[in-house]
């Protein structure tokens, strides 16, 4: 016991347990919180499956319906002859490519752009990532939201090239891709 006069000491050994219950029980209620919601899946579905299956595109000739979902541009595939939507794939048949008269892409390069001038195109192999062409879009003129892009009159090997095109969109990443299927 302590003298009079002389500050009393107070035990710590008690008020340890105390601050790790409280952290402890902090700790779990965040992480409750935190923890994601399970996800419902339908009875049909297999394990390992995803959740929901791609939309399918319309047939040709045939409007989608209001309520169908838009199919993701990754998922259609296109002739030369029709606009290209960014990221998506465009097939062009080696028969159809002609050295005096190439065929010529539309492609859909999103918003619309600040400046009017040509768009830097770069056209590589998927395969070795080898460059096939640099070349440059037809002119843009300001506010357009697509550009005309002129194949090399060389028509390259059957398989899948990455078509880059860089454009004047005000953002990080001003890139638009698009897959070129010569087949």
């Amino acid at each position: 016991m302590a003298e009079p006069g002389e500050p009393q000491q107070r035990s710590t050994a008690s008020a340890g347990p105390i601050f790790l219950a409280a952290g402890l029980i902090a700790v779990v209620a965040v992480a409750v919180l935190l923890w994601p919601a399970p996800q419902k899946e339908s009875a049909e579905a297999e394990p390992g499956a995803p959740l929901e299956a791609p939309a399918a595109a319309p047939a040709p000739g045939k409007a989608a319906s209001a309520d169908s979902p838009k199919p993701h541009p990754s998922d259609v595939s296109v002739p030369a002859s029709e606009k290209v939507p960014s990221g998506a794939t465009v097939w062009v048949t080696r028969a159809a490519w002609d050295a005096a008269d190439p065929p010529v892409l539309t492609l859909d390069i999103g918003a619309p752009q600040t400046e009017a001038r040509p768009l830097a195109v770069t056209i590589s192999a998927f395969q070795d990532s080898a460059i096939l062409a640099a070349t440059e879009t037809a002119p843009v003129a300001a506010g357009e939201t697509e550009a005309r892009l002129p194949l090399p009159a060389q028509a390259p090997t059957p398989g899948r090239y990455l078509i880059q095109v860089k454009t004047t969109e005000r953002n990080h990443f001003p890139l638009r891709r698009y897959v070129l299927e010569v087949r």
